[in-house]
């Protein structure tokens, strides 16, 4: 039973666009806590920047396999030139139902152990998932023990 520093984030896919017909999203500039990361896709590379990517134990990154695929290369390269390789990628289904939204829960809840510490990122991902997860928050609290819990936004 480890306590740990937990970066916990969602990959969604971006915004489609007419003339490529691909999901992308857009370069910008993200400030967090009054400080402005470099121009990045990636709101995670935003982040883990400003927050140090060295003061997580855990980064884990939870994207359908869909997001997978067209992003989490990109991402995943982006992270180990900050500083880490040690990515845990969760692919979860795109199941709509309270037992896929379960499932989704139980798979993020196996990553986490009792007393870590949880950043989480909400600013992007699969639909509602960033709500269900919200609401889970608090039973994830007090289920884990765990501290304080930081939303980061755009």
């Amino acid at each position: 039973m480890s306590m740990g520093n937990v970066f916990l984030s969602f990959l969604g896919l971006g915004s489609f666009h007419q003339t490529t017909k691909q999901y992308n999203y857009s370069k910008t500039v993200f400030i967090l806590n009054g400080v402005k990361s470099k121009e990045t896709k990636f709101v995670q590379i935003a982040e883990l920047e400003i927050l140090g990517i060295n003061s997580f134990d855990k980064i884990i990154i939870v994207a359908t396999q869909k997001s997978y695929d067209i992003h989490f290369g990109n991402i995943n390269r982006q992270l180990s030139e900050l500083g880490t390789a040690d990515i845990i990628r969760l692919i979860i289904e795109e199941d709509m139902s309270p037992a896929g939204q379960w499932k989704w829960f139980e798979m993020i809840l196996d990553n986490i152990d009792y007393g870590d510490e949880l950043t989480i990122d909400l600013t992007r991902g699969y639909r509602s998932i960033t709500i269900v997860f919200s609401t889970a928050v608090n039973f994830l609290q007090k289920a884990k023990n765990m501290g304080h819990s930081e939303f980061l936004k755009r």
